[in-house]
């Protein structure tokens, strides 16, 4: 009964393929502001929600990069 007032589950969250994009995405991201992405490989392993979408991972991190740009310029 609950199946039908619900519908089927959809898995939300990260397989190991979207992990491995969002760094390709990251580290491409880093490059473009002159930032060498394995200064921050730590910093993006913590930065990932596993159980947010693939999509809300990445605008999330190519809005942190761009406090990270201004972070290091004063650094």
């Amino acid at each position: 009964m609950l199946k039908e007032v619900m519908g089927p589950l959809k898995s939300v969250g990260l397989t190991e393929t979207d992990v491995k994009n969002l760094w390709t995405a990251f580290s491409n991201a880093l490059r473009e502001h002159g930032m060498d992405p394995n200064e921050y490989k730590e910093l993006f392993n913590i930065m990932i929600v596993r159980s947010k979408s693939y999509e809300e991972n990445l605008r999330w991190m190519l809005e942190e990069i761009k406090s990270l740009r201004g972070y290091a310029r004063e650094g």
